[in-house]
């Protein structure tokens, strides 16, 4: 907010236009910028927001203070209060967050969850502690840093603010990777061997698997609701994806030749931002949601199983001379990389089509003619950026067919406790039960 402040008092001194001032973000910095745009302490300081891979909820206030009692535990401090913490030394901190054990789990990051700690060979024993999160008996990697509601800068959760209108007059892109959360091999060699590149790192051979892993993944979200609830809600979940992809993903190439890996991949990559960019996406479309709305998807290079979580980056902000080339050589052993792939005249268009977001709260540039029209029309336009053919438009069928994804979009609403829009089919649109 600080930042945000110089930028309004200074940017006349670099030829600047402060009410032209854009955010942007990817990953925990789309979270963080999302946070900014629903928060009266910054969202007069500026205008226009790009959202890439947000994914993120907001954790409550004594959640957040638990949490921090056991890190301040492990840590060796003290207490939690801030005084103490400071006194710990820098490299006791970082030594606690990177191999802590740590008991206590959130459920504020989905997808996140065996990211962090492989999936346990048995079923989470589900047990809410004294603020609702998730105790587990042995302990796990340290929890993901989130935003908390302090009733300072936020004061529930984002996406019930954006419900409630408070992004109304920004102009903001929005949108997430295909294969977020898929698991990518390191080489033919070795297909269960996950490469540099890939976020999920554990590879499914079987339903049990992948049934494990969705429970450990809901267990931190409503550790309340007990073990057979759970179980039953993880089972709901396999087979609404089932049904959407049947036997056969239709997937072009896919991260894996294995079924199970496949819908692993679509599942994780649903929890960990397409269903939260869904949620955001439907608030910020509906009227005095916001002054303007793009949704875009990255698909990788046709389809292919390459757009992972930050892999837009690499063509949009471009690699640093010599990490190109080491790049291309971790992934060249399995398929071509978005990097590899996408041609300059894809990387021309892209940038383009922010800058001109960033001018005038338009992403079209003059070769779009206008095709990509703002999220908030009937059709549901989305962008899809694509390593080997460009881009294109489609409408909302590309999400509303997708009979996985709008389950974990009605399970999250009703998990968070979300508020819910006036309008059901804003909220979460129907799903076409036909493959």
């Amino acid at each position: 907010v600080e930042v945000l402040r110089w930028v309004q008092r200074e940017i006349v001194s670099f030829h600047g236009d402060p009410q032209r001032v854009t955010i942007m973000g990817q990953s925990a910095g789309a979270d963080s910028c999302l946070c900014l745009c629903v928060s009266d302490a910054a969202n007069s300081l500026f205008h226009r927001a790009i959202l890439h891979s947000a994914g993120a909820f907001a954790l409550d206030a004594d959640k957040a203070r638990e949490l921090a009692a056991e890190f301040a535990v492990r840590a060796g401090a003290e207490s939690p209060q801030l005084r103490h913490m400071q006194e710990i030394p820098v490299e006791t901190l970082l030594k606690s967050q990177l191999l802590g054990s740590f008991t206590l789990q959130h459920g504020c990051c989905p997808g996140w969850f065996d990211v962090l700690s492989p999936t346990p060979e048995v079923l989470p024993i589900v047990t809410a502690s004294e603020s609702g999160l998730l105790s587990m008996r042995s302990g796990a990697s340290c929890p993901l840093g989130v935003h908390t509601i302090d009733a300072e800068l936020l004061t529930c959760q984002p996406l019930d603010a954006l419900a409630l209108g408070a992004a109304a007059h920004l102009d903001i892109i929005i949108g997430c990777n295909r294969d977020e959360g898929a698991f990518q091999p390191m080489s033919p060699e070795a297909p269960r061997v996950a490469s540099w590149s890939s976020v999920c790192t554990t590879f499914m051979e079987r339903r049990e698997d992948v049934a494990a892993r969705m429970t450990w993944e809901l267990a931190p979200m409503q550790p309340v609701i007990g073990e057979a609830q759970l179980s039953i809600r993880s089972a709901k979940l396999m087979e609404a994806y089932e049904s959407e992809f049947g036997t056969d993903l239709s997937r072009p190439a896919g991260s894996s030749t294995n079924y199970w890996q496949q819908l692993q991949d679509a599942m994780a990559s649903d929890f960990m931002s397409g269903a939260f960019t869904y949620l955001a996406s439907a608030r910020l479309a509906r009227a005095g949601g916001c002054r303007s709305v793009y949704r875009y998807q990255f698909q990788g290079s046709g389809g292919d199983g390459t757009a992972l979580h930050g892999a837009e980056l690499a063509i949009l902000l471009g690699a640093r001379q010599g990490d190109e080339q080491d790049s291309h050589e971790n992934v060249s052993s399995t398929r071509s990389s978005p990097e590899s792939s996408c041609s300059a005249r894809l990387r021309e268009a892209w940038r383009d089509s922010w800058a001109a977001f960033v001018r005038v709260g338009d992403p079209n540039t003059r070769s779009m003619c206008g095709k990509w029209e703002p999220f908030s029309q009937p059709s549901r336009p989305i962008c899809l950026w694509d390593g080997a053919s460009g881009w294109s438009v489609s409408d909302g069928w590309l999400l509303t067919r997708r009979i996985g994804l709008c389950s974990v979009v009605d399970l999250f609403e009703r998990i968070m406790n979300l508020r819910r829009l006036p309008d059901r089919m804003e909220s979460t649109p129907p799903c076409d039960r036909k493959k």
